[in-house]
C-alpha cells in the first residue's frame, strides 16, 4: 500500500471551547490543546497540508456569533500557518463547504480530525468523509467532549467521547493518539480502523487469538519476563541478534516470535485484527508478536536487538 496523501483537519478550535458554557471536558483542553498543536506542527514538518475550519453563526446568535469572541480561533490555532480556512454553518465539514472540492483537487484520500467537538462536528465530519470514500483518522486526545442531559438521558463527557471513539473505530476511522499518528507520519504508514465484526468479537471476548504484548523492563526482574510470556511454552525455539540501525520490513509471522531490546531504542508497529497501533521500546523492554501478527521494528538510531522465534517463523 502506498503512503497516504494526508490532510490535517483542524475543527472548530474556537474560544468558546475554552471558556464559558460550551469549555470542553473530556479530555480537559489543558491536555487536548497541546496535543492538537503538536499535530499541526509535525504536519507542516512532513508536508501535510492543515485545513482550519471554523463554526459561523449569525451575529446575534448566543454561541459562535460571527465576530464574537466565542467565534474566534484559538490563539495558538490563529497564530500558525494554514493551507486552507474553511467557514461553515452547519456540524459537517463538507456541508456547504468548498472543502471536498479542494481535496479532491490536491489527490488528497486520507483525511485526519482533530479539534472538538468529538460527538458534534467531529462526528459529522468523520462520518461524511467516510462515504464520500477518503479514508480518515481521529486523534482521540487532540479532541473533547462535553456532558448532555436532555429527555433522552444524560451521558458525562467521558462516555461520550469513548463511545464515539469506540464507534468510530468499529468501521469508520482509525481512532489513535497523536504520538502513533506522528510516527505514523515519519512512517509513512497507514493506519486502518477495527471493522464491526472485530470490534464485536472481542467485546464478546472471543477474537480467534491473542493479540501482541509489550512487557516493559521496570515491570519485571531477571527471568520473569520470558516466564511471562508465551515463548517459554513454545518448542522448536531459534534465537537471533540484530545490531542494526535500519528497520525491518513489515511481515507476517508464521510462528510466534518474541523481540527484546538490548541496547538502543526501537519503535514497533503492527497490525491486527484490523487495526494498526505503534509503541516505543526502551532497552530491556520486549515485545510478543503472536502468530498472525503484521509488523516491523524501526531502530531510533543504532540498536540490538534479540530475537527469539520458533522454529518456522519469518
Amino acid at each position: 500500500m502506498s503512503a497516504p496523501r494526508r490532510a490535517l483537519l483542524v475543527i472548530d478550535v474556537q474560544n468558546a471551547y475554552f471558556s464559558g458554557p460550551l469549555r470542553i471536558a473530556h479530555p480537559p483542553v489543558s491536555e487536548s490543546l497541546p496535543n492538537l498543536v503538536r499535530a499541526i506542527d509535525a504536519a507542516h514538518a512532513h508536508g501535510v497540508p492543515v485545513v482550519v475550519i471554523q463554526h459561523t453563526t449569525v451575529v446575534d446568535a448566543p454561541v459562535f456569533a460571527e465576530g464574537s469572541d466565542g467565534w474566534a480561533l484559538h490563539p495558538q490555532v490563529a497564530a500558525r500557518p494554514r493551507e486552507h480556512h474553511v467557514l461553515k454553518a452547519r456540524p459537517s465539514a463538507f456541508a456547504g463547504t468548498d472543502l471536498a472540492a479542494w481535496l479532491a483537487a490536491r489527490d488528497i484520500d486520507t483525511v485526519t480530525v482533530v479539534g472538538y467537538m468529538t460527538h458534534n462536528c467531529n462526528a459529522s465530519s468523520v462520518f461524511e468523509a467516510f462515504h464520500r470514500g477518503l479514508r480518515v483518522e481521529v486523534l482521540a486526545d487532540a479532541s473533547g467532549a462535553l456532558a448532555y442531559a436532555n429527555a433522552a438521558g444524560q451521558a458525562s463527557a467521558e462516555e461520550i467521547h469513548r463511545v464515539f471513539s469506540v464507534v468510530f473505530h468499529s468501521n469508520f476511522a482509525a481512532v489513535v493518539s497523536t504520538e502513533a499518528w506522528i510516527a505514523a507520519l515519519q512512517a509513512g504508514q497507514t493506519l486502518q480502523p477495527y471493522n464491526v465484526l472485530s470490534s464485536h468479537q472481542r467485546a464478546r471476548g472471543d477474537t480467534a487469538s491473542p493479540t501482541p504484548t509489550v512487557v516493559r523492563s521496570r515491570d519485571f526482574t531477571g527471568t520473569r519476563a520470558w516466564e511471562a510470556l508465551p515463548i517459554a511454552r513454545l518448542d522448536g525455539v531459534g534465537v537471533r541478534l540484530h545490531w542494526t540501525d535500519q528497520p525491518y520490513v513489515w511481515h507476517v509471522n508464521d510462528g510466534q516470535e518474541i523481540f527484546a531490546v538490548l541496547d538502543g531504542r526501537v519503535r514497533m508497529h503492527w497490525r491486527r485484527h484490523g487495526t494498526e497501533q505503534t509503541a516505543l521500546l526502551e532497552t530491556g523492554d520486549v515485545f510478543h508478536a503472536p502468530e498472525g501478527t503484521e509488523h516491523v521494528a524501526h531502530p531510533q538510531g543504532a540498536a540490538r536487538i534479540l530475537v527469539i522465534e520458533r522454529e518456522g517463523s519469518l
